[in-house]
């Protein structure tokens, strides 16, 4: 049984309604846990380099970041509103 989640698509793009009101929040509170991640990964980075590991790991996900970031969905309220269907 998958819950239901009240509202429209167009809903979840307001970020005056409950629902878009929701999404923004869960938008933030990925970004905030994508830093943590970020932190720990320049941690781990500046560890190997003590150990003389050469490569990069801050890099390398900087480039997963952003090519995940280009295509990614847009946060709610980003959207172009002269792209609206109506």
């Amino acid at each position: 049984c998958v819950p239901q989640v009240p509202g429209t698509y167009q809903d979840a793009m307001n970020g005056n309604t409950r629902l878009g009101k929701a999404v923004r929040a869960a938008c933030e509170e990925l970004n905030h846990l994508n830093g943590m991640e970020l932190q720990m990964i320049e941690q781990a980075d500046a560890v190997l380099k003590k150990l003389g590991v050469k490569t990069s790991l801050v890099s390398q996900a900087e480039a997963v970041d952003q090519q995940g970031s280009s295509d990614g969905p847009q946060e709610p309220g980003g959207a172009d509103e002269s792209q609206e269907q109506g």
